[in-house]
């Protein structure tokens, strides 16, 4: 007589992680080239367009994220965070 053996699936909770949108590495890229012009690594905004190969007008617009109050800039690098979270924030400001 043969015995069958019965191995139970193991399933596991498997976490699709999206990719970081445009505009997420465009505002991680902002905070890169400012620390790095803070630090010394680059000596000015205008080395970091030239060594990114990007105009200077670019570059400007880049580091304009840096201008967007905290909370915004959290949820545009971190908005998993923000949609757990279950609050919904206006981010029109006040009136």
């Amino acid at each position: 007589m043969t015995q069958r053996l019965r191995f139970r699936e193991r399933r596991t909770a498997v976490e699709i992680v999206q990719p970081p949108s445009a505009l997420a590495m465009r505002l991680a890229l902002a905070h890169y080239i400012e620390r790095c012009v803070e630090d010394g690594t680059l000596a000015s905004y205008s080395d970091a367009a030239n060594r990114l190969g990007i105009s200077r007008p670019r570059l400007t617009q880049v580091a304009g994220f840096l201008l967007l109050r905290p909370q915004v800039q959290s949820d545009i690098l971190l908005p998993h965070q923000s949609a757990d979270s279950g609050t919904q924030d206006d981010h029109s400001g006040p009136n």
